[in-house]
């Protein structure tokens, strides 16, 4: 995981609202969690294609809502702007 910013406050690990985080994964195999706010967010995986769909749920919200159109899909990788999160 590749981060631009970040720092540690007591045992607590705070990542600024500008970074732009790059995680490589060997596999996409689950669901991915992610509960931050950051620039943009990119998932390397080799499985990743262009019928990869993305979807988004809040953690007060009931419903899942596809995003697919709302962030940038590349063979390997799918990059999620901040302002989507």
């Amino acid at each position: 995981m590749v981060l631009d910013s970040k720092c540690f406050c007591g045992d607590k690990f705070i990542i600024n609202p500008d970074v732009e985080i790059q995680v490589d994964l060997t596999e996409l195999t689950a669901l991915v969690g992610l509960f931050t706010h950051f620039k943009k967010l990119t998932l390397n995986e080799n499985n990743i294609g262009k019928d990869t769909e993305v979807w988004a749920q809040g953690l007060a919200e009931k419903t899942v809502v596809n995003i697919t159109s709302k962030v940038e899909l590349k063979l390997e990788s799918i990059t999620i702007p901040g302002s989507v999160a």
